[in-house]
């Protein structure tokens, strides 16, 4: 279901967000993180070839978080040692110039804040739901105009559980001080993690899909634009 076709809004009151490639523009980030932590270190960045094929190892290893195959460790620093070969570089101070980059880099779609200000002043409460690195998270967040708006901020490596697992949205439904699933809304980019997870959770889903990608799930909502949650809301 689209939010143009919805005519009767549902009384939610919880959001829960998405981070990365919701309300911060991730990708942008990334490509410029990647640069500079690779020039650091004297190593090439070809523009062409780089960073696609580094988003592909970059995103199995991710996956392969959300399917327990790999501990956040495994993921951060693990896809440095893949994507170069394993004792090829300094996989962990690679990771480390390229998260910092990422969090002074990161920031919120343009759109994002007057979004999350707009369901702010009709009285939802609003929280996010995170799989990245803390540091990150908190770097982009904390300096983000959005902190004073968001009742908690659930990451995953703080608490032990990743999405899609059903126990961090619990977690977050708790931080937030809302515990009906009837009125909780999972908004995320992510079919793997945000739309599965808060379908295993019990409850509604939108996907934001601005790419308009194809695919078989079956989410609550979807969205091109984040504005367009606003008439759903």
């Amino acid at each position: 279901m689209h939010a143009k076709d919805i005519n009767m809004p549902k009384p939610y009151k919880l959001i829960l967000w998405d981070l990365d490639n919701t309300l911060f523009d991730f990708d942008k980030a990334e490509e410029i993180a990647l640069q500079y932590a690779m020039r650091k270190h004297g190593l090439t960045y070809d523009p062409a070839t780089t960073l696609e094929a580094f988003k592909i190892v970059n995103l199995r290893r991710w996956e392969g978080l959300e399917e327990k195959r790999y501990t956040k460790d495994e993921v951060l620093v693990g896809r440095f040692d893949e994507f170069f070969g394993e004792g090829n570089v300094d996989s962990r101070a690679l990771n480390a110039d390229y998260l910092w980059s990422l969090g002074e880099h990161k920031a919120l779609y343009p759109e994002a804040e007057g979004v999350v200000r707009e369901l702010h002043a009709r009285g939802y409460i609003q929280s996010i739901v995170t799989n990245g690195a803390k540091e990150v998270q908190d770097a982009c967040y904390y300096n983000s105009p959005i902190v004073s708006l968001i009742k908690t901020v659930v990451i995953s490596e703080e608490v032990g559980v990743a999405k899609p697992d059903p126990r961090i949205f619990e977690i977050a439904c708790q931080r937030s001080g809302w515990l009906d699933k009837g009125t909780t809304l999972v908004v995320g980019d992510s079919l793997s993690s945000d739309i599965a997870g808060g379908q295993a959770y019990g409850v509604d889903t939108c996907f934001f899909n601005p790419s308009g990608k194809g695919h078989s799930a079956k989410p609550t909502y979807e969205i091109r634009s984040l504005p367009e949650i606003l008439d759903i809301l």
